[in-house]
């Protein structure tokens, strides 16, 4: 469902609050992402196949859906990004189930596809991960750098992994391991990372016991001590 917002001030009140249209269903499905750039709203949904629809004119009218990857999933983070003409889109496949400290999951590859011309037409989806245990995806995009961190279980714990495009998705750098865990089952998490200009922002949380989580975040310079 879809719900637009407009900030206005009440006069009398002296507060502020927002006006939101009525809801709009755009699909159905497991997992959802949107992103906007300009007037156009992007969004991606569903699972085999992933779908995707946009608006040209700030989501008053839609495009019929169209699909995007016809198997995969999207996992629930910042798995789309657009900039100028270019649109971005992360899903899973090559899916692989198990179970760790806390319960059943199901992680995959990470792939993408790319639109060059906002929308209308993709690339041939580009895999960025071979390990079978991809979890938890975001992606950022600064100029023509974008940024991708996720969790990871290929060593049946959980670490926080890295990856950046300095071409806009053209070519990408080798992984980089931004947190191990220690513990069997368990491990850093939920990564989430923001950019701007030369600057990354990673955090994600780690269990130093079952109840609590710590957050924890990094920031390095375009991340060349890295490479």
């Amino acid at each position: 469902y879809l719900k637009q917002g407009v900030s206005k001030e009440d006069i009398t009140a002296g507060l502020a609050f927002a006006q939101w249209d009525p809801e709009i269903q755009l699909g159905a499905g497991f997992g959802s992402d949107i992103a906007v750039n300009g007037s156009t709203v992007h969004l991606i949904y569903g699972e085999n196949p992933i779908l995707y629809r946009r608006s040209t004119d700030n989501g008053s009218t839609w495009s019929s859906p169209i699909i995007l990857a016809s198997t995969g999933r999207i996992h629930l983070t910042d798995m789309l990004q657009a900039s100028g003409s270019d649109v971005w889109a992360l899903y899973l496949k090559d899916l692989t189930d198990f179970t760790d400290w806390c319960c059943p999951r199901t992680a995959g590859d990470i792939y993408m596809k790319r639109s060059r011309d906002g929308g209308l037409t993709a690339d041939s989806e580009v895999r960025l991960t071979t390990s079978h245990k991809a979890f938890r995806i975001s992606m950022a995009v600064s100029g023509d750098r974008l940024d991708m961190v996720w969790g990871d279980y290929r060593r049946g714990i959980w670490d926080v992994y890295y990856r950046r495009s300095l071409d806009r998705g053209n070519t990408w750098g080798p992984e980089v391991v931004l947190a191990l865990g220690d513990t069997p089952g368990d491990g850093p998490g939920r990564p989430q990372v923001a950019s701007l200009g030369d600057s990354v922002h990673v955090t994600w949380g780690d269990r130093p016991n079952p109840v609590t989580k710590s957050a924890f975040i990094t920031t390095l310079d375009r991340f060349d001590v890295y490479y």
